[in-house]
């Protein structure tokens, strides 16, 4: 989260996943105007997820 150019990492014990597509949910029916999570950490999270498998898929190391 950043605020007034302080950063601050917060980490949630449970599944990240779930809890993101419940909030997600949530706010489309509530018609809220903010999300509490970041879309570039989730399209992070793709990318090394997709690199992940190409890796396997290869047997080689995929450079991000």
């Amino acid at each position: 989260m950043e605020k007034d150019s302080t950063k601050r990492i917060e980490s949630i014990n449970g599944d990240q996943y779930y809890n993101e597509v419940v909030h997600l949910s949530q706010a489309i029916l509530e018609k809220a105007n903010n999300l509490n999570h970041d879309f570039i950490n989730t399209l992070n999270n793709i990318k090394i997820i997709e690199a992940s498998l190409q890796s396997l898929q290869t047997n080689q190391t995929v450079m991000l």
